[in-house]
């Protein structure tokens, strides 16, 4: 952890004596020696003339010629005997009151502001701040981080622990991002690598997981059809400026072996040069055919060679080699027996119509440039809530009865929300509004590696606006 990044700030806690200023306790002492006083004087005051009393029970002693006090039965002795009475003063005791309960009032006040002031946090144990470090709430998690980071720079934590926090900091590497929270930490992972922190396990934990890979084939395939698969990368390195050097990523991948026997076609654009920062990713698909493999289980694995680099981005002369492994990603699938279909369910149901309607939250076609002597370049972005079920469309643009088709949408049943683009190009002068068709087709879904079951009907949006970038 760096100095003065992620909470390295000293300890203010509690002083010896609440800090208070000089003039606020010297007001506060004469409040208490003031009251105390007057309430001493109001309801103890001395004893005036010299009657006797009994000193155990106060009773009147005048006159008395029993040897002992008839209410307590203490035995009358000079000892036992007090002169005098009491003459208490109600008012003069309840100013004294008045006076204490407004110490204990300013008192009070400026505690309270001083205990706010001390961080309580500091005091708990390390063991339950790596505990709130997993909490699923993220301002918890994000204040256990804090403190966690002000430890680390204030040698707070021990080795076991830190090598705790380094664990966690791991996991959360390749967890789901939790924005403002996972870069801390992948940055810290970063801080630690270069200061010779990590074990060798965890350096290498680290550098492998700046590359995180999926291999997805469709599980089931008709038969003689063609099988889908996607490669997805996503950077798991800390996030860089610009000017920065800067972790990346060459990946390479010669054939695809499919039932061990190697030749497939390898996925378009090989080898490739990604960056390496958190939220950057990378993804191809294609297919392999299946019309000469017969019905049942069938293998496809990828073999992957991954080289983690540091420097100026994607300049590997200039850059250092961190890192490099092969992967062997491997993934199987099913071809159906002739005539048992292509394992799509269409549900039709025009009762969903109007909900897959209202998903839609942002609809609009940005057309590139004012030129009208050539075809504008157009791109559809939309934004969508979760679908209520699964869904394949062609998407076609409408202008004047005439239909361009721009691109497909599929996405299965899943509680996520989408935004989506897709691009074409449109006859000038393209219309201040369009219509924009969502068609539904089996073909699409047959091409995607998750959509087994999709509304069949078609979704139609007039007067989409039109935009000029």
């Amino acid at each position: 952890m760096r100095k003065g990044e992620g909470g390295g700030k000293g300890i203010r806690g509690m002083s010896p004596g609440l800090p208070m200023e000089p003039f606020l306790w010297l007001a506060g002492a004469l409040l208490l020696v003031s009251g105390g006083l007057l309430m001493l004087r109001g309801f103890w005051p001395p004893r005036q003339g010299h009657a006797p009393y009994c000193a155990k029970c106060g009773y009147s002693l005048i006159g008395l010629d029993s040897p002992r006090c008839p209410e307590c039965g203490t035995a009358i002795s000079p000892k036992t005997t007090v002169r005098g009475e009491r003459h208490a003063r109600p008012i003069v005791g309840a100013a004294g009151v008045v006076l204490v309960l407004g110490w204990l009032v300013l008192f009070g006040i400026q505690a309270h502001s001083e205990l706010k002031q001390v961080k309580l946090y500091h005091y708990v144990p390390a063991s339950w701040v790596l505990g709130d470090l997993q909490s699923p709430n993220q301002a918890e998690a994000t204040k256990a981080w804090d403190e966690l980071a002000r430890r680390w720079w204030t040698d707070g934590l021990n080795a076991s622990q830190k090598a705790r926090l380094i664990d966690l900091c791991l996991a959360e590497q390749v967890a789901s991002c939790r924005l403002g929270l996972t870069p801390r930490l992948v940055r810290h992972l970063q801080e630690c690598y270069e200061d010779g922190v990590l074990t060798e396990s965890q350096r290498d934990k680290f550098l492998s997981q700046i590359a995180q890979v999926e291999f997805t084939v469709r599980p089931r395939a008709a038969y003689g059809a063609e099988v889908p698969y996607v490669f997805h990368y996503e950077g798991g390195g800390p996030w860089r400026r610009p000017q920065e050097p800067a972790f990346w990523v060459r990946l390479q991948v010669e054939d695809l072996v499919l039932d061990g026997k190697p030749g497939a076609p390898a996925p378009f654009g090989w080898p490739v040069n990604v960056r390496g920062s958190m939220l950057d990713a990378f993804h191809t698909c294609g297919g392999v055919s299946a019309s000469a493999l017969g019905p049942g289980r069938h293998e496809l694995k990828l073999p992957l060679k991954v080289s983690v680099f540091f420097g100026p981005l994607l300049d590997e002369e200039a850059s250092r080699r961190c890192h490099h492994e092969d992967r062997l990603l491997t993934a199987t699938f099913e071809v159906l027996r002739p005539g048992a279909g292509d394992g799509i369910t269409l549900i039709q149901d025009p009762s969903l119509k109007g909900e897959l309607l209202k998903c839609f939250q942002h609809l609009e076609l940005h057309v590139k440039g004012p030129d009208t002597s050539k075809p504008s370049n157009c791109t559809l972005r939309m934004a969508f809530d979760p679908f209520p079920v699964g869904v394949a469309f062609n998407v076609y643009v409408r202008v004047k009865d005439k239909e361009r088709r721009f691109g497909f949408l599929a996405r299965p049943q899943k509680p996520e929300e989408g935004n989506y683009g897709m691009g074409s190009a449109l006859d000038p002068p393209v219309p201040e509004t369009v219509d924009v068709i969502f068609r539904s087709s089996k073909a699409v879904a047959r091409e995607t590696t998750d959509v087994f079951e999709m509304w069949d009907g078609e979704l139609v949006f007039e007067n989409v606006p039109v935009k000029t970038d």
